[in-house]
């Protein structure tokens, strides 16, 4: 289990880092034509009649185009993790639990950031013979922006691996039950809102369902794939 954890990090990061790649070749191309673009301009010189913005024109211009820089952030999360299903209602399931994440955050166009995202959260069994679960998940996530401003609306979609570690509680062991790992593949779909300080600051607020797909243990069944739904805050920086 350990390898097969190891292996679905560096698959989701490799993804994550081929996406990146994309994004920097098709930077290097508007730039190219930019450069062109400017380099002609300068060899014609303006026709009679025409005009040419000022410092002024230009600082509307940057505000204008604010958010169609290519940049890369840092993030934190936490929220309420609610527990579905078996885990939520049964006497022997667990309670829901506060979760914290990091992320790295691209912004790949003026509506669209793309995120790398660690999520981890402890659930302490509802009875005291019951142990506890720590779900993580490691996802892959695009956030497609409705409108860009100091209030910014988006939906979000993505994929990942989601890990479900559950601890036996001293009468579980005693009863013959051992600890288990089970990991899954899993898909999220949610929306949220940006509140933007400045250009490089962010506030959010997000709700998310995540879905992962079923397995089973040997030695005690985990629900991984009960859905779990997270409505969290987060705070991103851009550099």
């Amino acid at each position: 289990m350990p390898n097969f954890r190891y292996i679905s990090l560096l698959t989701v990061f490799i993804i994550s880092l081929q996406a990146a790649a994309i994004a920097q070749t098709s930077q290097n191309v508007t730039s190219s034509a930019a450069a062109e673009s400017t380099k002609s301009e300068l060899i014609s010189p303006p026709q009679p009649g025409t005009s040419t913005a000022g410092p002024e024109g230009s600082e509307i211009a940057s505000d204008e185009n604010l958010f169609q820089e290519k940049k890369v952030g840092i993030g934190l999360s936490f929220g309420q993790i609610l527990l579905t299903g078996d885990d939520a209602k049964s006497e022997t399931g667990f309670n829901d639990a506060i979760g914290q994440g990091v992320f790295l955050i691209y912004r790949y166009r003026e509506r669209l950031n793309i995120a790398l995202k660690f999520l981890s959260s402890q659930h302490e069994g509802r009875r005291s013979s019951t142990g506890n679960l720590k779900r993580s998940q490691v996802t892959t996530q695009l956030e497609y922006f409705l409108d860009r401003g100091i209030f910014s609306p988006y939906g979000i979609v993505g994929a990942g691996i989601y890990f479900s570690d559950f601890n036996p509680s001293t009468e579980e062991k005693q009863a013959g039950i051992s600890s288990s790992s089970v990991n899954t593949f899993g898909v999220l779909v949610g929306a949220g809102v940006d509140f933007e300080i400045d250009k490089n600051f962010t506030l959010g607020l997000s709700a998310i369902r995540h879905q992962s797909f079923k397995s089973q243990n040997s030695e005690r069944e985990v629900n991984e794939a009960e859905p779990l739904h997270m409505i969290a805050m987060s705070a991103k920086t851009f550099f």
